[in-house]
């Protein structure tokens, strides 16, 4: 038994300590966000080359940028994702913010909101902003984006780095 409730308090802690979705105080909104460092990369490449990836990577319907101004140094881009499920399609959107501060980027994603595409008939073409990560069916949901988003700042950081 005991070792039973050690692995359920281990597992446990293990979920707890990987979820990086937090809810921001001010907008009571769920939020992922990224520092990331390209120490000797210039602003005006590092803001092209952004803007190049997210054109390339992101081509779900749903996707697009929404505001680009270098001076300002500020990307505003609408990504999707598809989650595929036994019960049927979802459509993942997000908004990410870059701010670029010299070889600095900080990278703000929020907005979250899924629509449910096909599958079963109850769901279909229902959308609603992410509120609880306690609903049913939401954590594989939160798990979901959050590893996708992840990756994909994984990947944006690499070739940024070439």
């Amino acid at each position: 038994m005991k070792k039973l409730l050690l692995i359920f308090f281990f597992s446990f802690s293990l979920v707890n300590a990987q979820e990086k979705m937090k809810i921001n105080e001010t907008t009571k909104k769920y939020e992922l966000s990224y520092e990331l460092d390209f120490s000797g990369k210039k602003m005006n490449n590092l803001f092209s080359d952004v803007n190049e990836w997210l054109a390339i990577n992101y081509n779900v319907e749903g996707s697009g940028l929404k505001f680009s101004d270098e001076k300002k140094g500020k990307i505003i881009f609408n990504g999707a994702m598809v989650r595929k499920a036994f019960v049927g399609d979802s459509v993942i959107t997000f908004t990410m913010t870059f701010l670029f501060n010299g070889s600095k980027i900080s990278c703000n994603v929020t907005n979250f909101v899924i629509e449910h595409r096909n599958g079963n008939t109850q769901m279909r073409g229902r959308t609603y902003e992410y509120e609880r990560k306690d609903l049913m069916g939401m954590k594989k949901i939160f798990k979901f984006t959050e590893e996708g988003i992840d990756t994909d700042i994984s990947n944006l950081t690499k070739a940024l780095n070439k």
